[in-house]
């Protein structure tokens, strides 16, 4: 239905030391969404400027394994893009910190990746995958029984000592039991889904995203089911 994010690669349209234009043209054909879809660019757009060496869009995987309350091993892989026209070797550091309540990292890291070097071919792509434990994890779980803790991997990229693209992945430590006797479990509780078959357009106000409207669905959907 065209809701998938993608990417184009504007480079070889760039007339460097130029003005450029960007124009977007909208098409939305009859029949194309089993219901109305909206018309117009209703998600956001991001223009991305990159070093030819960067971390790849959506370039980091992190998962969890191994999961308790007293420790956790956190798996990260790392998709390293050279659009460079020689031979690079970049060198990989990331960092773990906490973040609170209101998304805000903190001010020191909590723990750190080994250090990673790998050398890339002229528009070679690569993965490198790395490990590390954090003990006393805060873990992630659902409200209101159990809080949503988060941390942020930030991974710098180095070429020459020199930093050359830096990318942040929040990400959150749980386990996570699927048991067809108990049903779901998140840390050891049993979780009660609910959930809506909702849409993504907010009626009158159209299909562009507004926040506002989206948490006012929710506020009401909740009171309905009396959760």
């Amino acid at each position: 239905y065209g809701y998938n994010s993608w990417q184009l690669d504007l480079t070889p349209y760039i007339r460097y030391g130029e003005d450029n234009q960007l124009a977007i043209r909208i098409d939305n054909p009859n029949y194309s969404s089993r219901w109305y879809p909206g018309a117009g660019i209703y998600r956001n757009v991001w223009l991305i400027k990159t070093h030819p060496i960067h971390i790849g869009q959506w370039g980091t995987y992190i998962t969890t394994s191994e999961v308790s309350s007293a420790s956790a091993m956190v798996d990260l892989e790392i998709s390293v893009n050279n659009d460079s026209k020689s031979v690079v070797e970049v060198t990989i550091e990331t960092e773990i910190f906490e973040l609170d309540s209101l998304g805000v990292k903190g001010e020191k890291s909590i723990n750190r990746f080994s250090d990673s070097v790998i050398s890339l071919n002229p528009g070679e792509r690569d993965k490198t995958k790395l490990t590390t434990e954090i003990n006393n994890p805060k873990l992630w779980g659902p409200k209101p029984t159990q809080t949503p803790n988060l941390y942020q991997a930030v991974t710098t990229l180095k070429q020459d000592n020199k930093v050359v693209d830096r990318y942040e992945t929040s990400f959150g430590i749980r386990d996570l039991q699927f048991n067809p006797d108990e049903g779901v479990l998140v840390n050891g509780e049993i979780i009660e889904l609910k959930g809506v078959n909702q849409h993504h357009d907010l009626g009158a106000l159209g299909a562009a995203f507004n926040r506002r409207a989206a948490e006012r669905q929710l506020e009401k959907v909740a009171l309905w089911m009396d959760w």
